[in-house]
């Protein structure tokens, strides 16, 4: 598809969709985080509290958000897939890469970025 686009935009437009995909399969969701925005001193307390607790920050005198680790992990990205496309693409450019003008695009040779 991004070989037949006959523009800029539609090139740019299957790269970042195709990078969307690799980046949401190799997404790291041990590192998400639970995010409560409080404005009582009693609700604060209480899920500081708590042991899945990490930090705070305070916007206000009345405002203040609470950061929590998840209390479960669902791990439902297909991580193998992710590594299974970065093993395809570093084969297909290991294969490629010493083809002069492989790599360019045929557009009036310029080389869009």
């Amino acid at each position: 598809m991004r070989r037949e686009a006959r523009n800029g935009f539609e090139k740019d437009f299957w790269k970042l969709l195709i990078n969307s995909v690799f980046g949401k399969c190799m997404e790291n969701v041990r590192t998400r985080v639970s995010l409560k925005l409080v404005s009582l001193d009693k609700q604060a307390n209480k899920l500081m509290m708590k042991n899945i607790f990490k930090g705070r920050t305070v916007y206000s005198e009345n405002l203040m958000a609470i950061h929590q680790h998840k209390e479960t992990i669902k791990f439902d990205k297909a991580i193998f897939v992710g590594s299974a496309i970065l093993d395809v693409s570093k084969t297909f450019i290991e294969n490629h890469k010493n083809q002069p003008g492989y790599f360019k695009d045929e557009m009036g040779g310029k080389i869009l970025k």
